[in-house]
């Protein structure tokens, strides 16, 4: 699968992505907005990170988890799925397995 770039997308799909990030916005209209467009356009990551990132902070670990595990699925260099997967694993409080994650994530450039 290639990546796409933000520039690549849609001026529809841009501007509905800009709009995610207005404050006070529903979480689980933009939960299934994203989800829309990442299945749309699955190699744009930034909108499936941000996908996973929504679902972990309505707590539901095992479907952001499955974000980031699909991410790298496809893009196994992506860094961000990495630190993704440590912060959910914080989450549940498997600090041994977040820390790995981490660690790995920072050390191969992530910041």
């Amino acid at each position: 699968m290639e990546r796409i770039q933000f520039e690549a997308l849609p001026e529809d799909v841009r501007e509905a992505l800009e709009m995610l990030h207005i404050p006070g916005q529903d979480e689980t209209e933009s939960i299934s907005a994203l989800r829309q467009i990442t299945s749309q356009y699955p190699g744009f990551v930034p909108a499936r990170l941000n996908l996973a990132a929504m679902q972990l902070q309505c707590d539901d670990t095992d479907a952001a988890e499955g974000t980031y595990r699909n991410v790298l699925s496809d893009f196994p260099d992506e860094n961000g799925a990495v630190g993704g997967l440590a912060t959910v694993h914080a989450a549940r409080k498997d600090f041994q397995n977040a820390e790995t994650l981490a660690r790995k994530a920072l050390d191969s450039g992530y910041d």
